[in-house]
């Protein structure tokens, strides 16, 4: 069977594996499958189910709106959560009966947190809800009907609803949060996010069942990633519970009593401690979390707390002082090292730990060093779970397409067939690592990936792909846009320069109040070893980048005129106006190197926007309206700067989008869109 190059409307072909969870027998794996549904311009998320022993896979539901699914404690049912019905909600499905699932009915929008209680007749789950006093006003000097209105509009679903044109609804948006909204979500408003518990009925109910929730958590707090103590009587959340919540990035553990809801704080940390879980003992405490040290740039590392005398004592009816950073192992510390996810298996705590931009597995006991447990050479494994001896988990590369595989009894089988047909269909081209030095001498890693019927006898367009972040990384992951654009004849070279994590905290903060210098110097100088390579035009040199990527592209054309034309998405490119104006302030300011009434100049001098009259590069700028990261106003600024010289721009606006494209559709004309751009130029 011959093999044909990927293109563009690929993007509909592909299926993505996610959400993986094990059940606590190890017998069977639950996974979602999202595809993207072209008709109705939008991902369908659906359940499978694999059977460990018969090694087969099934679907389970059709919905198209379902995900974080949680075994019981027998391994008999499984909870979900769907939104087939609008809003949110848990259903049971009995794997040993069969039959539809059931709706346990809330009346809350269920969120990100499900879990189930040690005795299988209780779930926990998180709930964003109105949480302030009945005593509440907005503000001093507030209208008087001010307040009850607010407390309606938060109670709906959405605080950033839209306004009905057949309803006459005040709908104004009254702030007074410092952290008032979230790019992909939107205004939150005087929502928090609260911890639920619900009774599960032992069987299916004969009728409708009305919610029977209460709520655990209180205070005008978030509450965020449950776990549940093995005996079942305190839940374990990652919050902030003071005034200073909204202007810090700190988060302790908390414990919440179940039954009298009284709370006691457990680790008082230096910076966030997120995502707790309890050893199957109870006797520890796992997280992922950082000091602080270098803001929001701190790589984040594994902890392992011991709890045992804590929760003895505060069972005793003491009042045990909190636990500190001086009683927690950091395990990941002398890997200098970015940890990912992870659960407790038997006495181990299995995680992902990343370096040099591959993703591998560990294991790591109470008291002794990590050992590896899954590591291959330009391969990730992500999105761990696994209980009973199953191991479970993601694993892709850059010509390898993602799927669902199982480790049990040293044995790894692929659990999911999610593109395994398309895999075979099209003609992928592997990475090539390479090593570069930087201008003064540090080491790089690169990748390029080749045209799929390369002549070394020719030369070659480039392709530069610049990552976000700026702390994110390439790596081993497949990228459909890069295989596309080899299979549109370019050469396409990634690169993690200084600020990509992954290669320790050094490596990852060195940049931070300096954007624009060593980055840009590592990535130009990748673009020299690329060169060096013999096989490139130099003439047909390309780039682009989204978010932080987008910054740098904006960047590179302000102080190079060596390439033929750029993208940018979704840009930074003035950071004096960029402040305030992002959902995540305090790391812009860290990042940045300042804010609008001290470092005003500072800002300017790191803005590609202060350079505009530099261009001389033909740009298209893309962006979503709805941006709540990088708001459009920076393509804006951009792109005026440069039209208003009469230089070649053009800006592409996305409605409706938030800092990354979700509809099929935008997907689909971003690249489709930037393939017509570049082949236009690299024709000329």
């Amino acid at each position: 069977m011959s093999k044909r190059k990927p293109e563009s409307k690929d993007l509909y072909n592909f299926n993505y594996p996610g959400d993986i969870s094990v059940s606590p027998d190890g017998a069977y794996v639950a996974y979602t499958v999202t595809r993207l549904d072209k008709e109705k311009d939008e991902g369908k998320t659906d359940l499978h189910l694999y059977d460990v022993a018969g090694a087969v896979s099934r679907r389970l539901t059709y919905g198209g709106k379902e995900g974080k699914a949680h075994f019981s404690p027998d391994s008999k049912r499984l909870a979900f959560v769907s939104g087939r019905n609008e809003k949110a909600q848990i259903y049971i499905m009995d794997l040993a009966r069969g039959g539809e699932p059931w709706q346990l009915p809330t009346k809350e929008a269920v969120g990100n947190s499900v879990v189930w209680f040690p005795c299988g007749t209780k779930i926990a789950y998180s709930a964003k809800v109105f949480s302030q006093t009945e005593e509440w006003v907005p503000y001093p000097g507030a209208p008087e009907y001010d307040a009850d209105r607010l407390k309606g509009v938060a109670s709906k679903p959405h605080a950033d609803k839209k306004p009905d044109p057949d309803k006459k609804e005040n709908l104004v948006k009254v702030i007074t949060r410092f952290s008032y909204r979230r790019d992909g979500a939107g205004y939150h408003g005087d929502l928090r996010e609260q911890v639920f518990v619900t009774p599960v009925p032992a069987s299916p109910p004969v009728a409708t069942l009305e919610p029977a929730a209460s709520q655990a958590t209180k205070g005008d707090y978030d509450h965020r990633n449950v776990a549940i103590s093995p005996d079942g009587k305190y839940l374990l959340v990652s919050a902030r519970r003071d005034a200073e919540a909204d202007w810090s990035t700190k988060r302790d553990l908390w414990l919440f009593a179940v039954g009298d809801n009284s709370c006691t704080m457990l680790y008082d940390a230096p910076g966030p401690a997120d995502n707790p879980l309890f050893s199957r003992c109870g006797g520890y405490v796992a997280f992922l979390g950082h000091d602080g040290s270098s803001g929001l740039s701190t790589s984040t590392g594994l902890y392992i707390l011991p709890v045992e005398e804590f929760m003895t004592k505060l069972a005793a009816g003491e009042s045990p002082a909190p636990l500190t950073k001086s009683d927690a192992r950091h395990v990941t510390e002398r890997f200098d090292r970015t940890a990912v996810g992870g659960f407790w298996h038997d006495d181990a705590f299995v995680f992902s730990m990343a370096d040099r931009g591959q993703v591998h597995a560990y294991a790591a006991h109470q008291d002794s060093e990590p050992t590896a447990l899954l590591t291959a050479a330009q391969t990730s494994y992500f999105g761990l779970c696994g209980a009973s001896g199953t191991l479970a988990y993601i694993k892709g590369g850059f010509d390898l397409t993602e799927e669902v595989c199982v480790h049990r009894d040293g044995v790894e089988v692929m659990a999911s067939a999610c593109n395994t047909s398309l895999q075979q269909e099209l003609d992928l081209s592997p990475a090539r690592h390479f090593v570069y030095n930087s201008d003064d001498g540090q080491e790089i890693d690169g990748w390029t990936i080749l045209p799929q019927d390369f002549d070394a006898q020719e030369k070659y367009p480039l392709m530069l792909f610049i990552h976000g972040g700026p702390h994110a990384w390439y790596g081993p992951r497949f990228m459909l846009d890069a295989q596309v654009f080899a299979a549109q004849g370019y050469v396409v070279l990634m690169t993690n320069p200084r600020g990509s994590e992954s290669y320790g905290q050094h490596f990852a903060d060195v940049i931070d109040r300096n954007w624009g210098d060593l980055d840009y110097k590592d990535v130009m100088a990748g673009v020299k070893a690329a060169l060096a390579l013999g096989i490139l035009d130099e003439k047909r040199l390309f780039a682009q980048g989204w978010s932080y990527g987008g910054y740098l592209t904006c960047w590179i054309v302000t102080q190079t005129d060596l390439f033929k034309a750029v993208c940018s998405g979704a840009p930074v490119s003035n950071m004096m106006s960029g402040f305030g104006t992002s959902d995540i302030t305090l790391a812009d300011e860290h990042e940045y190197g300042g804010n609008s009434w001290e470092g005003a100049a500072h800002l300017l001098k790191h803005s590609a926007i202060s350079y505009a009259d530099r261009v001389k590069t033909p740009f298209m700028l893309m962006h979503g309206e709805n941006d709540l990261r990088c708001p459009v106003s920076q393509s804006e600024e951009f792109y005026i700067a440069l039209r208003r010289q009469g230089k070649d721009a053009v800006m592409i606006r996305y409605p409706g989008e938030y800092h990354g494209l979700r509809r099929p559709m935008h997907r689909l004309d971003k690249l489709e869109r930037q393939v017509a751009w570049f082949n236009y130029h690299k024709n000329l």
